[in-house]
């Protein structure tokens, strides 16, 4: 962006994190937290003291085992892991996706969306068609 405004190049990526809803969390290799920008919900976990902490610390045992083997895929092969995992957040199950990609040679970005809402609609509609068929 050579013609925008001074600087654009730097506050534009910050910009665009802060509008999306996402959690968005950089990895290392070994799954240690070393950023976390959550601006809603948190899905991995609590979110005081998460930076500096393994995901194994933070994270049910199952959980973090699938999310380390996707990890490790992705490091290996350079493709976008993704990982759907069901916390239990004030009492409610809230279910969360993360798309994981390699961000640097032992780091990964992994984008974290709340798909609840989607979960919930989608089993209503299976519900709905399956009495509409049986009321046929």
């Amino acid at each position: 962006m050579k013609d925008g405004a001074p600087g654009l190049e730097q506050t534009l990526p910050t910009a665009i994190l802060a509008a999306l809803p996402d959690t968005f969390v950089l990895f290392s290799a070994r799954g240690d937290y070393l950023e976390v920008r959550a601006p809603h919900r948190e899905a991995l976990g609590p979110r005081e003291g998460v930076v500096g902490r393994n995901i194994r610390e933070v994270m049910p045992e199952a959980i973090a085992d699938r999310l380390q083997t996707a990890f490790d895929r992705t490091l290996a092969t350079g493709e976008v892991s993704t990982v759907e995992y069901t916390l239990e957040e004030a009492g409610d199950e809230r279910v969360h996706e993360a798309r994981i990609v390699r961000c640097a040679p032992a780091c990964l970005l992994a984008l974290i969306r709340d798909r609840t809402e989607e979960r919930l609609t989608t089993q209503a509609l299976g519900r709905a068609e399956a009495q509409a068929r049986a009321l046929q």
